[in-house]
């Protein structure tokens, strides 16, 4: 990480040094460069979410239309695709906005978790069904969640120490 001396303005390349090496000053209060990084993670867990509700959406459609035709619940699998596409959704919703206010490092790891856990839910959810294309539909779906979740998870990560 790139760090500046407070009383100079000039970058420090060697973090571990007491003093700045241009103008002699302590390094206490080191300022760090703020990256872009959180920003994009909020926006790619937001999006994750929103496709993970979207899913859930469609999953809950189908629960509804099967209980209606034949007149009993089978679909056990399909509800609890429901509620973890929910839950994926508001976890990662949550952990959005933690990212991009740079705040509660562990509610944002938290709610990332939950999201890629909705994205193998779905993907479950779908293989579940049994017919032939249910598992392409699947990945379909959730593997983009999950790969938004994780790259999301390195780059809050990687960003750990601008978090308050």
């Amino acid at each position: 990480m790139v760090s500046y001396c407070p009383s100079c303005g000039k970058q420090v390349q060697d973090e571990t040094t007491s003093f700045c090496p241009y103008c002699g000053k302590p390094l206490r209060n080191i300022a760090h460069r703020k990256t872009a990084f959180p920003i994009a993670a909020g926006i790619m867990t937001i999006l994750a979410a929103c496709v993970s509700v979207f899913i859930g959406a469609i999953f809950l459609g189908a629960f509804i239309g099967y209980s209606i035709m034949f007149a009993h619940i089978y679909e056990v699998e399909t509800f609890v695709t429901v509620l973890f596409c929910i839950m994926g959704f508001a976890f990662g919703l949550t952990s959005g906005i933690t990212s991009l206010r740079r705040k509660h490092f562990a509610l944002a790891i938290g709610g990332l978790i939950v999201v890629i856990i909705s994205g193998v839910a779905i993907i479950l959810g779908m293989a579940a069904r049994g017919y032939r294309t249910a598992l392409t539909d699947g990945l379909t779906f959730g593997v983009p969640i999950i790969g938004l979740a994780i790259l999301s998870l390195i780059f809050v990560a990687i960003s750990k120490q601008e978090f308050s």
